[in-house]
């Protein structure tokens, strides 16, 4: 079968687009064709203006004027009985006076409803609060607010907003909209607002719960803020372990998200003595210590007695040869110690330290310890107050102040070496059998400062040129351990040069 197109006359042309035109130019078949412009499809159905969201809170309504008209009726009634509507209207008088015996309990009950009315008003105006806050924040529209009865006086009490179906608050926009919430209530110290997003059921819950008071001690308070600010651990938390009879706290656990830096010992190090510093001095005289317990993301602050100030370290502490010299006591009476022994791979001591550290109570502690033991020493004292008092203790050769004399005794050492090898292999004899002596060099660099200077003074320069006191040390640093002699020197390094310790690090360690 075929199908002809066959062209359509201008008649029906005109009667089909007629449709489209208006009613005088329908009429006329000589008007020319039709060319309005056809809206698009769907374009009939879309409303003209859009209409605007309905609010979920709906508007304020209030039934306290029939309460008061009523009681103040009542209690004008007896003036109202003499009026002509009485006369009027039959029963009208004693409707009136029954209404008037009623007069307290309508005054009653129109107070009661005033002040329902006003719970109510505050209600509507913090559900208006969050209906704008939600829109401002998730820019949704709520279904419904309900503001729990009777609401809150200063602030919300409790709220439920219900969403609409299937609606998505980010999790950024929830923190905006606490963040009004709390904010529109103001801080006052005694409560706190939780807001919690039930999607599933396109729910907002808003309570709010009265804030503990902080019992803690300041110490246990600037203990956990310090961690939370820092970045030591993650997630800190610190509480009380222990308390004593009086109730003062001696003991505190903090907890943690375990780390490879928790299980180093060189952090943990850091960590005592940053907690140590924090915690401070105790008021029962004790000193903070810590347990520590990586694995299961904990440590343990407590206190323990402190170190007595004066030790009596014992003759034998290693074996009995008596050549361990003790210079100070740690924990558990854990003693550190020089050993100048034959046997030790570390035969000179090099005390560094800034002035005020300690290195004259070393000193004098370690020479203390080897007149105890039968050791002799001698030493060199630039400042004359360092090794003063030492000249009578059992074993002290000589304490010397003076430069010139500093640079014999370093020459006579240098000598007594040479001799002590000499000796030993012309007797063919071991090393180990000499006996031992120990030479102090306090200052060292204040020392060599002033052999510097003597070196340039015309006088004296031939004699320090001929002992060459550096020299004659140097070799000390380097031939003195088979002959016997250990060595001590204490430089000062607070204004001195980083190249000078380096110096001395190169000679003491190679």
């Amino acid at each position: 079968m075929r199908i002809h197109h066959t062209r359509p006359h201008s008649d029906a042309g005109i009667n089909r687009a007629g449709k489209g035109r208006s009613d005088g130019a329908a009429g006329s078949a000589q008007g020319p064709p039709d060319r309005t412009v056809r809206p698009a499809p769907g374009a009939r159905n879309r409303p003209s203006s859009q209409s605007a969201p309905e609010p979920a809170v709906g508007a304020y309504r209030t039934l306290t004027p029939v309460a008061v008209a009523s009681a103040a009726l009542a209690f004008y009634a007896p003036q109202l009985a003499d009026t002509a509507l009485t006369d009027a209207v039959d029963q009208a008088g004693q409707l009136i006076t029954t209404l008037h015996s009623y007069r307290w309990p309508l005054a009653v009950l129109a107070a009661a409803w005033i002040a329902v009315d006003i719970l109510r008003w505050r209600g509507h105006r913090q559900g208006l609060a969050l209906e704008a806050q939600l829109r401002q924040t998730t820019r949704h529209l709520p279904v419904k607010v309900t503001v729990a009865f009777p609401p809150g006086i200063g602030a919300l009490r409790s709220a439920k907003i219900g969403l609409p179906r299937g609606a998505i608050i980010r999790p950024k926009e929830m923190d905006e909209f606490t963040t009004a919430v709390r904010g529109a209530a103001g801080r006052t110290g005694t409560h706190t607002y939780t807001v919690r997003h039930h999607a599933h059921r396109d729910l907002i819950l808003i309570t709010r719960t009265p804030i503990e008071p902080d019992t803690r001690s300041p110490r246990h308070k600037a203990r956990q803020t310090a961690l939370s600010a820092g970045t030591i651990f993650k997630e800190p938390a610190v509480t009380v372990d222990s308390c004593d009879d009086d109730g003062i706290e001696i003991g505190y656990k903090v907890t943690f998200t375990p780390s490879l830096n928790s299980g180093a010992r060189g952090f943990q190090t850091k960590v005592d003595e940053a907690l140590a510093a924090l915690a401070g001095h105790h008021e029962s005289g004790r000193t903070w210590a810590t347990e520590w317990t990586p694995s299961e993301g904990y440590l343990v602050m407590y206190l323990r007695a402190p170190l007595p100030t004066r030790v009596d370290h014992p003759l034998a502490l290693v074996d009995e040869n008596l050549r361990h010299l003790p210079y100070a006591t740690g924990a558990a009476n854990l003693s550190l110690y020089w050993d100048v022994s034959t046997k030790s791979n570390k035969p000179h001591c090099l005390i560094v330290g800034p002035t005020g550290g300690g290195k004259t109570s070393v000193i004098r502690t370690l020479l203390t310890e080897a007149s105890r033991r039968g050791i002799p020493f001698l030493g060199v004292d630039p400042k004359m107050i360092e090794l003063d008092g030492l000249e009578g203790y059992p074993g002290c050769a000589a304490i010397v102040y003076d430069a010139v004399r500093s640079a014999l005794l370093v020459r006579a050492l240098h000598a007594e070496m040479m001799a002590r090898n000499h000796y030993v292999h012309v007797k063919k004899i071991e090393p180990s059998q000499l006996p031992l002596l120990i030479a102090v060099l306090d200052e060292f660099f204040i020392l060599s400062g002033k052999w510097q200077r003597l070196a340039k003074d015309e006088e004296i320069r031939a004699q320090i040129k001929q002992l060459d006191p550096l020299g004659a040390w140097a070799d000390l640093a380097v031939l003195a351990r088979s002959a016997g002699i250990r060595l001590l020197p204490v430089p000062d390094v607070v204004g001195c040069a980083r190249q000078r310790l380096s110096v001395v690090r190169q000679w003491y360690w190679g």
